[in-house]
């Protein structure tokens, strides 16, 4: 603002300087001199004006603080949102007539909820971590998995429930075709095909040259 008082200063000066130089011309006429006269006292009244403004310019920017950036105070209606105002602004878009006591309680719960939930999900992970940094890692069994099991592990013999045979001493197994390829035999000497598992109740195995004979 001193800037352009200085500037409006110059300009009037600058003004008187022109009026006084047409008063001093010699082709100045008679009708030109009233509206001379007219327009120095409009110069002269602009010059006052003007330095009062001058000498009041310090006390008008105290007052209105021109020189220095007023920082705005947020209303109360745009104050910062919050944690539990961001539920309720979704609350109250999904739910234009629900009451403002309503919306704002419902923001508060949905809000306490997600800390319950993050709390028990950290929960969550550090017991998952500290039980896996327990599980033996030893060696692997290499007992037989059924391949619908999500395992393809097998192995040379198939492994029977014996509940239902616990009345005998021992149970024995007949050999697996993997077995029987690795010692290339294929004739019934070699025990593959040598037994037979009924489908139907639980009973003891039976040889077919057992049958054969009785026959």
């Amino acid at each position: 603002m001193e800037q352009q008082v200085r500037s409006l200063l110059i300009l009037v000066q600058e003004l008187s300087a022109t009026d006084n130089q047409s008063e001093t011309s010699e082709y100045s006429h008679s009708s030109s001199s009233s509206a001379s006269d007219t327009l120095e006292q409009c110069a002269e009244d602009l010059h006052e004006y003007v330095q009062l403004l001058n000498e009041l310019h310090p006390s008008i920017e105290t007052l209105l603080q021109l020189s220095e950036e007023v920082p705005r105070q947020p209303e109360p209606d745009q104050a910062e949102p919050t944690a539990p105002m961001i539920f309720s602004d979704i609350i109250q878009s999904k739910f234009k007539k629900a009451p403002g006591t309503l919306v704002e309680t419902l923001g508060r719960l949905n809000f306490e909820r997600s800390n319950r939930m993050a709390a028990a999900r950290e929960s969550n992970l550090a017991a998952t971590e500290e039980s896996s940094d327990m599980v033996d890692q030893g060696e692997k069994s290499t007992a037989f998995h059924d391949s619908g099991l999500g395992t393809n592990t097998g192995s040379g013999k198939v492994e029977i429930c014996k509940h239902y045979a616990d009345h005998l001493e021992e149970i024995a197994i007949a050999a697996s075709p993997l077995e029987v390829a690795d010692e290339g035999n294929t004739d019934e000497s070699s025990g593959y095909g040598d037994w037979q598992f009924p489908t139907e109740g639980w009973l003891q195995p039976t040889r077919l040259s057992d049958v054969a004979e009785e026959e």
